[in-house]
């Protein structure tokens, strides 16, 4: 996370400044029980106004508002501008990247600390001892170990083993309906026998049906809303291609120019060596007029993307935790990682947005 200095927080915070000037009147006065309570006031907004921006400074959204904003003009701008500009997104970049890192370290020494609850709800799910699982996750098992426990599931979860499970699957339609219904007999004088063991499985089979449906339909909508982006990479990819060839074949003849390959002898020769650098710098910002437009289209439209997902990012972590809790007994990965990748990779967009422009030349 960025450091931020409480100090850089009241300096740019009017109702901070106007509160620093309320302490340092107490601290002129005698203290008494009355400035006391209004001082510890004063430190408790402080302690909050700093823990509200820290916090706030984690999230996904807030790591792109201090990206800047993308450029209205390219061919024009100065190096300096564009030094300052690249140097905020790879400061940026920086703390992001630091971020992410230390979420998915997170995760894993959620994984590493929970591994022995991940194996046994791991087992439960699919039938088998935890001793078995371990031997499986382990890969310390032979072959025929590994059949007689994989058995054990298949028999545990669907009343069948293996082998009887790929007969079914080599049945005809008629044949496979049949052994369907038989099996939903059965699992219905089971349901009988132990109604509430029973509602519990159908409760949470339902849950992880919902939750699986849910993603699908958070996938689509992303999917349609990405469109756009798709579209726009596509267009500004095939434009680079076209009108790359289309500068290179101009600037070819004038590059091997004997003039600019070869240097220049006389004062002749130094004037149309500067004529067709002219040339050449005309060329090249003609190229950056054409095709800047059409990147920062490109790059706009996934700004736009980015910032409508966030909420939808924010959803999948949710669903995905929810999913992990039923089948690991864990929620493993943190909410505060939701769209931090989408935010890098937008930045990484960003850092193209000068890619077309010429330096000025020198007189």
């Amino acid at each position: 996370m960025q450091t931020i200095l409480t100090s850089q927080i009241l300096e740019s915070d009017p109702k901070s400044q106007l509160a620093i000037v309320q302490y340092n009147r107490l601290l002129a006065n005698k203290p008494n029980y009355k400035h006391m309570k209004n001082f510890a006031h004063f430190l408790l907004g402080i302690f909050l106004l700093f823990l509200q921006t820290t916090i706030h400074a984690q999230t996904a959204e807030a790591f792109l508002s201090q990206l800047p904003a993308v450029p209205n003009s390219v061919c024009n701008a100065d190096q300096s501008g564009i030094d300052i500009f690249t140097d905020k997104i790879r400061k940026v970049q920086s703390v992001l990247q630091a971020k992410m890192e230390q979420y998915s370290n997170q995760a894993a020494a959620t994984i590493d600390v929970n591994k022995e609850k991940i194996l046994s709800t791991n087992a439960a799910n699919v039938g088998i001892s935890t001793s078995d699982m371990k031997k499986l996750a382990n890969g310390n098992v032979s072959e025929k170990e590994a059949m007689s426990i994989a058995n054990k599931s298949a028999q545990n979860r669907y009343g069948a083993s293996i082998a009887e499970l790929q007969k079914v699957a080599n049945m005809s339609e008629a044949e496979q309906e049949k052994w369907a219904q038989e099996y939903a007999n059965k699992q219905m004088q089971k349901a009988q026998r132990n109604p509430e063991v029973a509602a519990k499985k159908g409760e949470k089979a339902k849950r992880l049906y919902d939750l699986g449906m849910e993603q699908k339909a958070i996938a689509d909508r992303l999917s349609i809303q990405w469109e756009k982006v798709r579209k726009a990479e596509k267009n500004y990819r095939y434009q680079d291609s076209v009108q790359s060839k289309i500068l290179e074949k101009k600037l070819e003849p004038l590059i091997k120019d004997p003039v600019l390959s070869g240097g220049c002898a006389s004062a002749a020769e130094l004037q149309r060596a500067r004529a067709l650098e002219k040339q050449i710098y005309n060329l090249k910002k003609q190229h950056c007029e054409k095709m800047s437009p059409i990147l920062l289209d490109y790059i706009l439209q996934y700004q736009s993307a980015l910032q409508m997902s966030f909420a939808e990012y924010a959803r999948q972590t949710e669903i995905a935790n929810e999913l992990s809790k039923i089948q690991n007994g864990v929620k493993i990965i943190p909410v505060e990682s939701s769209g931090l990748g989408g935010v890098d990779s937008y930045a990484d967009q960003l850092l193209d947005a000068y890619k077309y422009w010429v330096p000025k030349l020198e007189n």
